[in-house]
């Protein structure tokens, strides 16, 4: 499920945040992706925290 997706500010590629249950899961569904597997996108991914302000 995407959370926030957008462009960089140097147009050099985009990031999108997603929610998944295990990095595993979010590794499989990016690898995937019809422009990953077309090669016309890379991806890389690591894990954060999440922070909720105001809540």
């Amino acid at each position: 499920m995407g959370v926030c997706a957008g462009l960089l500010k140097d147009h050099t590629g985009g990031l999108l945040i997603v929610e998944m249950d295990n990095l595993e899961e979010a590794e499989e569904a990016a690898m995937n992706d019809p422009a990953v597997l077309d090669e016309k996108l890379s991806t890389s991914m690591g894990t954060i925290r999440r922070f909720v302000y105001g809540k």
